[in-house]
């Protein structure tokens, strides 16, 4: 058989297609559910078939005459060309194996486990991807960790959320840790910060603007604010009996100034704290967050402050 036919050939199996003379093992199929994951391989694919493009022009010049074959690719040039390229699919396919019944926080760990191989080309392949199919889990982590938010429709991520909690549970049950989709560069004791200190940035949603709050946001934010302070171990019955209230907003106001506590009443201690007395209660508490309000800008102050000193003290 003429080495020509067989570089075509090879060219056509490089992407699926069966030679005249050699053909192509279609045995082997992969169903994956990570888009994540898959961009990642798409992305590998497109540079590899860019390659074979390449590949496919020089073997059609030879074919055709065009090339002189001593300047040409031969099968043992075709060899030497290729190493890099089978390297990477070779490494795809161990993943596509390993990680064909993972996905979310799992399948994160299964591509981390990878990084440490010695081979300096295969631990950058391995990054690159690690770095792409991550992406998702860390907006994740980063939503939940600054705005106490968990958009997680397909169950991806290590913290959990029940909507069906009944109402007494709620503090104590509609979240928990989903220990399978933990990464295991998320150690046991940060995992468990993390889903503790959700929400750790409430004064930047409160400082939006009034008109684009909602009460259900805000309630999941008192959610993780509680659970992150000493008040997660008071009376079951107290917590249920918390509640977001917003005020009414003007023009040019911010979530500070319509953001309020409620606290639900109910036969017979309603006999004592009476609507009046609920009321001189808000005004106690508008107050209160109001001094709450100037402590945390002036705290935000502080830390800017700081920052533009340590960065002033290095150009001088």
């Amino acid at each position: 058989i003429p080495e020509a036919l067989l570089l075509r050939d090879i060219v056509f199996i490089f992407q699926g297609i069966d030679g005249q003379y050699i053909k192509y093992d279609k045995s082997s199929s992969y169903i994956i559910d990570s888009k994540a994951f898959c961009s990642a391989l798409q992305r590998e694919l497109t540079e590899y078939y860019r390659f074979i493009a390449v590949l496919e022009a020089q073997v059609a010049k030879v074919a055709d005459g065009q090339q002189v074959e001593s300047h040409g690719p031969s099968l043992k040039r075709l060899f030497v060309w290729t190493q890099e390229s089978l390297l990477k699919l070779r490494m795809m396919s161990v993943l596509v194996e390993c990680c064909k019944q993972v996905r979310g926080g799992a399948l994160v760990s299964t591509i981390y486990n990878y990084t440490n191989h010695g081979d300096p080309f295969i631990q950058q392949f391995i990054n690159n991807t690690l770095e792409e199919v991550s992406r998702p889990f860390f907006e994740m982590l980063q939503r939940w960790i600054y705005g106490g938010e968990l958009e997680d429709p397909f169950e991806e991520f290590f913290v959990a959320c029940d909507p069906n909690v009944e109402e007494e549970d709620l503090w104590q049950s509609k979240y928990t840790i989903r220990p399978d989709m933990q990464p295991t560069f998320i150690s046991s004791l940060l995992a468990k910060k993390v889903f503790t200190n959700a929400g750790a940035d409430k004064g930047k949603r409160l400082s939006k603007p009034a008109n684009t709050l909602y009460r259900h946001n805000l309630t999941g934010t008192l959610e993780a604010a509680i659970r992150a302070s000493n008040a997660q171990y008071d009376d079951p019955d107290i917590l249920r009996r918390l509640d977001v209230r917003l005020l009414e907003s003007s023009f040019g106001e911010a979530g500070w100034d319509v953001f309020s506590l409620d606290y639900h009443v109910d036969s017979p201690i309603n006999t004592i704290f009476t609507p009046h007395a609920m009321q001189q209660y808000l005004q106690l508490f508008n107050f209160l967050w109001r001094l709450k309000r100037v402590e945390h800008d002036m705290s935000s102050a502080w830390r800017r402050n700081m920052a533009s000193a340590r960065n002033l003290s290095q150009i001088e």
